[in-house]
Parts: structure tokens; C-alpha cells; sequence
């Protein structure tokens, strides 16, 4: 049985456009308790099995960069 997990979660982001440039930034950082998760196994009826994980925290950046070189291209 698995227990219901909960998160803390803070993000923020910048976005930037122009005409030949698009450019995101995204800071992230999750605190999880009890995160639900896969085991890498799998149940007698071919399911993949989960378990809780009592503390773990995933931080971060994201970007994404999109640039024009010409407008045929």
C-alpha cells in the first residue's frame, strides 16, 4: 500500500522575444514527502509495482532558445 505523497513546489520563469530570438528560463525546486514512485518491478499481473520515498527534492533550470535565421530557413 502507498502512501498519498505531497509536494512543495517554487518555480519561476523569464521569457524573451523578438523578432529573430525566443528565449525561456525556468527555475524550478520540488520538495517532495513520501514521493510515489516505480520500483523497477513488476506485479503477478505484468503492472509496474510502486513505492514511497520518505524525502526527496528535485531542483533545476529549463531553457529553451529559439533563433531565425532568415524567414525562408
Amino acid at each position: 500500500i502507498v502512501d498519498p505523497e505531497s509536494v512543495v513546489n517554487h518555480e519561476s520563469g523569464f521569457r524573451y522575444q523578438s523578432n529573430q530570438l525566443s528565449w525561456e528560463a525556468n527555475l524550478f525546486y520540488m520538495d517532495f514527502d513520501k514521493e510515489i514512485t516505480l520500483n523497477g518491478s513488476f506485479g503477478p499481473n505484468g503492472l509496474l509495482l510502486n513505492q514511497d520515498v520518505d524525502k526527496s527534492i528535485r531542483k533545476g533550470l529549463e531553457t529553451r532558445l529559439d533563433i531565425t535565421l532568415a524567414s525562408n530557413i
